[in-house]
């Protein structure tokens, strides 16, 4: 089986979800239904995203098969939660963790979120919009509480082929929660006039993803391809630095790689998304973006994930055939600090 991304999922949460569904599914008015719609996609893309993920439960074990049990033989499913267990149970794609205390207490949530570390988890919890938007803030992590308004699931920020300008100003459209940052780019610090012509566009998309609040370092890894060494180019790397909110809030890596492991397109992934712009950040572009937990149905969401982890395991064999003769800038201030990318060890 291949590896799944990760669904925390407190059981209050599905009987909201359920609750929802019905209200939305209960009415006789045409055009109410209509008017609904977008909402009942959006419960469908969630469903779909949870039959695809790991689910990490805070139900017992053995609540889990009593639910499971009754209906294993003829799957007469009679509410959404004995399908969605059902399923993960027969998959073993469940698991059965303990939420710290209680989910109403948003301390204790964050306290087990620091401790799953798992930065390419889907957090469905029992909180107020407002308090799930804090702690969505806080670690850049998507969080999902009860009262969510079922208006969109991130599939708007899946899209090709969308234009860009030469500043760069509508990078936004891509812009979600997240804590982590790859770009590989062939010629990212390349180009005369650097600071000037392509430091703008560099720094205007880095910053679009990291989030005012975040209350713990941003990641940003740069795989790029030079002809000198490494520093050489520490003028520019201090230059990014300082323009980024300096070591305090920011844990930045750079790398030479002569493999050519991609294509001379700019690629940028994060916790939840890969994306991609044709030309250097001097010029109007080309955008293309795929959250993987938003996909129209089931297979587009596994492929969506493949793919995600295969270019991350391409980006991790890559950095380790590199010779620390080349090169290697970290911006790591303590020996207790972390070292890598967490997104390299996802």
């Amino acid at each position: 089986m291949s590896i799944r991304p990760s669904a925390y999922v407190a059981d209050s949460f599905v009987d909201y979800l359920e609750s929802k569904e019905k209200e939305l599914s209960s009415s006789t008015d045409y055009s109410e239904r209509m008017n609904t719609q977008k909402q009942r996609n959006t419960i469908d893309r969630i469903l779909n995203f949870l039959q695809c993920a790991k689910i990490n439960t805070d139900l017992s074990a053995s609540r889990v098969e009593n639910i499971y049990n009754p209906i294993a033989g003829n799957k007469n499913f009679q509410t959404m939660k004995e399908y969605l267990y059902h399923k993960a149970l027969k998959n073993d794609l469940i698991c059965n963790v303990s939420f710290e205390q209680s989910l109403t207490n948003n301390i204790s949530f964050e306290k087990f979120i620091q401790e799953t570390d798992d930065p390419n988890a889907v957090y469905f919890i029992p909180l107020d919009v407002a308090e799930s938007q804090i702690i969505q803030n806080k670690f850049g992590l998507v969080v999902i509480g009860n009262g969510f308004d079922f208006n969109s699931f991130y599939e708007d920020k899946n899209f090709a082929g969308k234009t860009i300008s030469k500043g760069m100003d509508e990078i936004t459209v891509c812009k979600h929660p997240c804590n982590s940052l790859i770009i590989v780019d062939p010629y990212f610090f390349s180009g005369k006039n650097w600071k000037m012509n392509k430091a703008p566009g560099i720094i205007k998309i880095i910053k679009a993803f990291i989030l005012e609040n975040l209350s713990l370092k941003f990641h940003l890894l740069i795989l790029t391809e030079m002809d000198k060494s490494i520093s050489d180019y520490k003028p520019q790397i201090n230059f990014l630095m300082e323009c980024l909110g300096g070591n305090e809030n920011l844990f930045m890596e750079s790398y030479i790689d002569s493999s050519k492991i991609f294509s001379s397109d700019r690629l940028f992934i994060t916790n939840y998304a890969y994306i991609n712009i044709g030309h250097p950040f001097d010029r109007e572009t080309c955008l293309n973006s795929t959250i993987f937990f938003s996909g129209n149905n089931q297979e587009s969401i596994k492929e969506n994930f493949d793919e995600q982890m295969k270019k991350i395991e391409l980006i991790r064999d890559s950095i380790k055939k590199i010779p620390k003769t080349i090169g290697t800038i970290k911006t790591v201030l303590k020996t207790n600090e972390v070292d890598a990318n967490r997104l390299l060890y996802m």
